[in-house]
């Protein structure tokens, strides 16, 4: 991968000639690749601009914001193009594999120094959770650090069918309220799906998402709490998959689910859901979806450094040390300024939201359509106001409720651990593709789990999977002795 730098270091010299726009204010530009699941939001431009207004005035700085798939973002890199900053998580603009190569720059001693309200912004525990080999070479977004995952209920339908939903609840307990649901209405999928795991794994810690393994979160505590093994031998996760596979036999989710993609789903259906979130979250989904919905949460909260590093912001390696420092600065006004997060966030008052005065906002119908990024990507998501909703009671204080609510989480027994993929990338290549073909199959409900599993694993020994476990072992193994 040194080739990969150098490439990137000869691009860098292109990329800051065309950074300084002519004319009387040479204010820098800086360049910022954020992600999306597919085109990018429809008034960047318009929203651009009026962020850049604050931060030509704040910084002397402008900022392109550039919006990327995880596959163009791959590319991207591969093909040396130089940004600045970048969104970076486990499974868009792979985290560990970035920081392997040699991708993102060690902001470990800047970050006190040159942002010191950024760095006050978040716990040590969380810093410490971020880094790599005792680095931090990203800025974790202060959001849901440690995950947990909901299931979403349309709250008027199950309270007309007289059945309750708990606060908590088991996932394969979830049959009765797609029974329900069926019976109501037996031309829709109670639990309609797109080809993505959509929260079922969330009670899987991965050490590497490509090659799928890791251990479960309940393994904390016992004797197997550090053995890493494939996410298809996991029991927990093989009970989910045959009761995905029962559902599906029984016409409960949709017969295409294997071969769509999210967007490809109208969430505002009433039909069950899952996702990762946190108190208040269903305030946010009811405002997305356009109905009333009643959460319950299947698992969390979970402890760990794949927890906190699934959301996070990096900067390039090549950048100067006096640009760097720049971006990084950046970045504190994104993480501390509440006027520009929420511009960020929501668009433009009075066009894309309208600011209600009580710590909360309202969308307006051209922000839903035209303005809706990743919010959890940007920045401090607990920084900005909390969306309003005219289904459900929103509590402007909520994020309060969620950090307190993680004084009891499992912390995972991996302590941070951050894998390094590159002594068996060939094989996760490999394993990547396997897990592309089996996995939509398998978490779907499409095909019967304990055949596809087997059958899929089968096909990741002879690609290398044991090879790709002994070696994440082993740097785990070696990272835990050194604590």
């Amino acid at each position: 991968m040194k080739k990969l730098v150098s490439l990137l270091l000869a691009v860098l010299m292109v990329s800051v000639l065309l950074a300084v726009p002519a004319g009387a204010e040479n204010y820098v530009r800086l360049t910022w690749v954020q992600g999306t699941g597919a085109d990018a939001p429809t008034d960047v431009a318009m929203v651009n601009e009026a962020l850049n207004v604050i931060s030509r005035e704040r910084l002397g700085v402008e900022v392109d914001i550039i919006y990327m798939t995880g596959d163009q973002v791959n590319t991207s890199v591969l093909a040396g193009e130089v940004y600045d900053m970048y969104f970076t998580c486990d499974w868009h603009n792979d985290f560990n594999t970035r920081v392997f190569e040699g991708v993102f720059a060690d902001i470990t001693d800047l970050l006190p120094v040159v942002t010191p309200a950024l760095y006050a912004t978040l716990d040590q525990e969380v810093w410490d959770l971020a880094k790599v080999n005792g680095r931090n070479y990203a800025i974790p977004v202060k959001k849901d650090f440690y995950p947990e995952v909901f299931l979403m209920f349309d709250q008027e339908l199950y309270a007309r069918l007289g059945m309750e939903i708990p606060d908590e609840m088991n996932f394969l307990d979830l049959e009765p309220y797609l029974e329900a649901y069926k019976a109501e209405y037996p031309d829709l999928y109670p639990f309609m799906r797109s080809g993505s795991a959509g929260g079922l794994d969330g009670i899987f810690n991965y050490i590497n998402r490509d090659a799928s393994i890791g251990f479960p979160y309940s393994a904390a505590g016992t004797e197997n709490a550090t053995t890493i093994i494939s996410l298809f031998e996991d029991e927990e996760m093989l009970a989910r998959f045959r009761a995905m596979h029962d559902w599906y036999n029984k016409g409960y989710i949709n017969p295409d689910a294997a071969i769509l993609d999210d967007s490809s789903i109208d969430l505002k259906v009433n039909f069950i859901k899952t996702g990762q979130g946190f108190f208040g979250a269903d305030a946010i989904w009811s405002a997305r979806d356009q109905y009333a919905i009643q959460i319950s949460k299947i698992s969390g909260p979970y402890k760990s450094g794949s927890g906190v590093r699934g959301s996070m912001n990096a900067f390039n390696v090549a950048l100067d040390p006096e640009r760097l420092e720049l971006a990084m600065k950046y970045q504190e006004l994104v993480n501390t300024d509440l006027e520009y997060r929420n511009i960020l966030r929501y668009g433009i008052e009075g066009v894309h939201f309208i600011d209600n005065g009580d710590g909360t906002v309202t969308r307006t119908d051209e922000g839903r359509n035209n303005y809706a990024p990743w919010a959890f990507s940007q920045g401090s998501y607990s920084l900005s106001s909390n969306e309003a909703s005219p289904f459900i009671q929103v509590d402007p204080n909520s994020w309060d409720k969620v950090f307190a609510g993680y004084e009891h989480a499992i912390l995972a027994a991996d302590m941070g651990f951050a894998f390094d993929p590159t002594p068996v990338e060939m094989e996760i290549a490999q394993l990547t593709v396997i897990r592309e073909k089996w996995m939509a199959q398998i978490v779907t409900g499409t095909i019967d789990p304990d055949e596809g599993c087997a059958a899929a694993i089968a096909e990741m020994e002879a690609a290398g999977l044991r090879d790709v476990i002994a070696e994440a072992q082993a740097q785990l193994d070696a990272h835990l002795a050194s604590l």
